[in-house]
């Protein structure tokens, strides 16, 4: 199952490409669990939505200008280009299973404390 760290590779160029404002929060979500930051050390989900993202080896996350536009196009060997979309259905089931663990921990804690 694929994490956003797992898309990492210090041999090339990663961007995400999103295909909607709501994907890019889904990413920014999941980076921040991750332990993604900004460049700017803001975490992503304080951040504005974007089409597409870069993601660094040092688990930084940067807007892309011009050129990194350009060169997603360009077909070169050294980039990767990753649909936001497809990356979120297959993580989807690990995102699920954690969401399943937190309500199972409030819930106990819930008849913890009324018990």
């Amino acid at each position: 199952m694929k994490t956003i760290e797992s898309l990492i590779n210090p041999d090339k160029k990663v961007y995400v490409k999103m295909n909607s404002a709501d994907d890019c929060k889904r990413f920014f979500s999941l980076a921040e669990k991750e332990g993604f930051l900004f460049s700017d050390g803001a975490k992503p989900t304080e951040k504005h939505s974007s089409d597409l993202i870069a993601v660094l080896p040092d688990k930084t996350l940067c807007y892309v200008g011009a050129y990194g536009r350009i060169a997603t196009q360009s077909g070169a060997e050294n980039i990767i280009v990753y649909d936001c979309e497809k990356l979120l259905k297959e993580m989807m089931p690990k995102v699920r299973a954690e969401i399943k663990t937190e309500k199972e921990k409030l819930k106990s804690q819930n008849e913890t404390a009324q018990g």
